[in-house]
């Protein structure tokens, strides 16, 4: 029960870390495509639109998956080596 529950905190701790790198990086190599003066101009025309895009997720969910259970695989061999 142990291993499961060290399997899920890595699990999600990667997840989150992922996420949280990629928007930084993604922040800071953001440079808006219009200049100030056409976005003042465009402000009363708000659109919002939200769409899923479902590979980023399941991209992060799969190297998450990989960095759990790596970290698992070296948890076991360190408790076998101490054991």
């Amino acid at each position: 029960m142990k291993k499961y529950i060290y399997f899920a905190l890595i699990f999600i701790a990667s997840y989150f870390i992922l996420q949280w790198g990629t928007g930084i990086i993604l922040t800071f190599l953001y440079t808006p495509s219009d200049p100030w003066e056409s976005s003042m101009m465009a402000a009363s025309e708000l659109e919002i639109v939200r769409t899923i895009e479902w590979f980023p997720i399941l991209l992060y969910g799969a190297v998450a998956f990989v960095i759990a259970y790596g970290g698992m695989k070296f948890l076991g061999k360190r408790s076998n080596k101490e054991g």
